[in-house]
C-alpha cells in the first residue's frame, strides 16, 4: 500500500532508496479530517496515512477486533513515495484488503 500525505510530515524517517524501517499503523478516530484515519507512524511520529478509501474499510474491522495498532514496515523509493506492509494482520483485515470482506 502506498502511504499518502508524506510531504506534510518530516518525522526524520529514512529517505534513502531501498531503506526499510519499522512503523506502526495506528487508528486516529478523533482526526478532524477523517474519522477512519489510519496514521503510519515511525518512532511515534506520523509520516503519512493509509489512503482514505482503504482506511474506510479497515478502520471498522480494527475497531471491532479491538486492535488500535498494527506493526508494519515501510519501504522508501528515495523520494517522497513510501510503501507500507503490515506485519500482523488479523484474518478479517486481510480479507478487507483483498476485497473479500
Amino acid at each position: 500500500m502506498t502511504v499518502v500525505g508524506t510531504t506534510f510530515y518530516s518525522a526524520g524517517q529514512p529517505r534513502r532508496k531501498g531503506t526499510v524501517f519499522p512503523t506502526t499503523i495506528a487508528r486516529e478516530p478523533h482526526n478532524t479530517h477523517d474519522r477512519n484515519a489510519l496514521a503510519v507512524q515511525y518512532e511515534g511520529q506520523t509520516v503519512g496515512h493509509i489512503p482514505a478509501t482503504l482506511a474506510a474499510k479497515l478502520s471498522p474491522v480494527l475497531d471491532q477486533e479491538g486492535v488500535p495498532r498494527i506493526q508494519s514496515r515501510v519501504g522508501c523509493d528515495g523520494g517522497n513515495k513510501l510503501s507500507v506492509a503490515m506485519i500482523y494482520t488479523p484474518n478479517r483485515l486481510r480479507d478487507e484488503i483483498r476485497g473479500r470482506g
